[in-house]
């Protein structure tokens, strides 16, 4: 058997060395998304911009995950419930986007308001999504164990069960995420491992890449190297099904 691809990068986003003006890094909580936008954005020189640090009062007063009875819940009306409270931040999400365009400003932008269809309707050439995609709910739980914060501590004190519901929404919402942004044509990448994540992000959203004709998709992986001058991607093409 071959080695899973590190990311896809769909025929729609093959750009020649061209710098994007915003980039949007969705995916669950989690997952490694604002370590790894700090540093994109660092290596980019742009604006680092979480979608967290602009939530509307009434939006994060009002989001149901405040009531820890929620956990008992259906799986799937968790995902559906995590759905409605992300798309709610849309606007903000525009309003930081549009803010970055009338400035003529590089920015990274990251959080869980960024989803597929959403960026598709962003339109132009100047924004650039990518998300981020973890599998495992075990390497969540380890993750949200491992935080030193009130979050990371509360979820500690939490019963098991409310814990494993917790680790597996943000799965089942991530393979949504993969779902619609593959439908889409738009670029995901998975997690693991993190020590190349940042490497992997930028080089979907920079690398430049062969285009094979409509209807490709080039599966791609990079050389390791950590440099935003000197990342190599390697592509082969597939046809997409």
């Amino acid at each position: 058997m071959g080695t899973a691809p590190a990311f896809i990068v769909p025929p729609k986003l093959r750009r020649y060395g061209r710098m994007m003006s915003v980039i949007l890094i969705g995916g669950s909580s989690n997952v490694g998304k604002t370590t790894a936008a700090r540093s994109v954005a660092a290596a980019l020189g742009a604006t680092y911009i979480s979608i967290d640090d602009w939530i509307p009062p009434g939006i994060s007063g009002s989001s149901p995950f405040h009531d820890d009875r929620i956990w008992s819940s259906d799986p799937d009306e968790l995902v559906t419930a995590l759905r409605a409270h992300t798309g709610a931040l849309a606007p903000t999400v525009r309003e930081r986007v549009e803010h970055a365009r009338a400035r003529r400003e590089t920015v990274v932008i990251e959080g869980e308001g960024i989803e597929p269809r959403f960026a598709t309707r962003l339109g132009g050439d100047d924004v650039h999504a990518v998300f981020v995609v973890e599998g495992s709910v075990e390497r969540i739980r380890a993750t949200l164990q491992q935080r030193d914060s009130p979050g990371g501590r509360h979820y500690c004190e939490l019963p098991s069960a409310a814990q494993h519901a917790i680790a597996r929404m943000n799965v089942d919402y991530g393979r949504w995420i993969r779902a619609e942004a593959e439908a889409l044509q738009l670029a995901w990448v998975s997690s693991q491992p993190w020590s190349t994540l940042v490497t992997r992000i930028l080089a979907v959203t920079q690398c430049q890449a062969i285009d094979h004709g409509p209807g490709s998709m080039d599966t791609c992986t990079i050389d390791g190297s950590t440099s935003c001058s000197s990342i190599l991607v390697v592509c082969s093409s597939s046809s997409a099904g």
